[in-house]
Parts: C-alpha cells; structure tokens; sequence
C-alpha cells in the first residue's frame, strides 16, 4: 500500500514524514547513522568534527542491533530524549525514529519549535523532519513517548539516524513560505 508524503506548516516550520521529501528542501544535509561504534559507546562529542555535540546526559548510548535499526544495524538508545548542539545555525533537522518523538528547536535559549512527531505502525521505524522557512535554530531536544508537562514520564527513545542542514535547496525556502501563507486562513476586511 502506498502512502503518500505529508507536509504540514507550523509556522516558519514545515514537518516532513518522509525522507525522500525532506531531502529534496534539505538536499545537503548531514547525516549522524552512529555506525563504527561498539555497543554501548556513549555519545558526547564523537560528532564534534561534524559540528555537532550530544550534551545532555539521558544514556545517549549506541545500540548494535540490525533487527532494531534496519536503516543500517546500529542507532541511538536513551531513556528520555537526545540533546543535539550545533556549532553554526540549522535549518533543517529530521530523524529516522523507531517511536513517536517529540521535537524542540532553540536559538540560544528561546525555544522556536516543538511539535509532536508520531511514528506511525511501520516496524522498523519512520522518518519525521522539519524544515525552517526563516527562524534559525542551533539546539535540538528530541523525547521519545513522553509528557511535555509534570509528572513527567518518558518511555525510552530509539533513533537509527538523525540528518541535519543549514541551508535548504535554492528556491526551496520561497516554495515552503509560500506554502506556509497558502495554508493560512485568510483575513476579512472590516
């Protein structure tokens, strides 16, 4: 059966949950697949010469599992949530997740994005993304299933890769604003 790819508007974001789509607005985008390592390696700074450090401290640990991950054997474990930094602004950001997930985007200390992810019935996992039209961001917290508000809880986390851009493709920013305006409900004059 086949499923056709969603996008949805969020403001300067757009939300992607298909890789192939995402790629074409993200089109040089980095890839974190957390292949070449043993398991249980901790991840803090491994992605440092890629711009990119792991600075919370939630068991961001590789987990060696061809089973789990079927992108490419090996993915991010965690109890809770990832916490990327980036060294230069992001516009893009998208993650192969095996549950649904929960995403926030900073710049600095102000909070740009957060939405809900949700992975759908697919073993072996789905690809959720954003994409910004204008706001920058240079920190990305990713939950897995969780509550966003006290008592918090979270089921664990598992992610076969994460993808990553500053710039999406040329033109790629005026087709999503206008995208963005089209989907807006328009205002009557008075």
């Amino acid at each position: 059966m086949a499923v056709a790819a969603t996008t949805v508007a969020h403001g300067d974001f757009v939300t992607y949950d298909s890789l192939s789509a995402w790629q074409q607005v993200a089109p040089s985008s980095t890839v974190l697949d957390f292949t070449g390592f043993t398991n249980n390696t901790f991840i803090t700074d491994q992605y440092a010469s890629l711009g990119v450090l792991f600075t919370d401290v939630d068991a961001n640990i590789i987990q060696n599992a061809s089973f789990t991950y079927l992108l490419d054997g090996s993915g991010l474990y965690g109890s809770c949530s990832a916490e990327l930094n980036f060294d230069q602004p992001m516009r893009a950001f998208g993650a192969w997740n095996l549950t649904n997930m929960t995403v926030r985007a900073y710049l600095g200390r102000q909070l740009v994005y957060q939405g809900a992810l949700i992975n759908g019935v697919n073993f072996g996992g789905e690809f959720n993304g954003i994409v910004s039209t204008g706001t920058t961001f240079d920190r990305v917290h990713v939950y897995g299933p969780t509550t966003m508000n006290p008592p918090y809880f979270c089921g664990g986390m598992n992610f076969d890769n994460f993808w990553f851009s500053t710039v999406p493709a040329p033109g790629a920013v005026a087709v999503l604003a206008v995208g963005s305006v089209l989907g807006r409900p328009a205002r009557r004059r008075r």
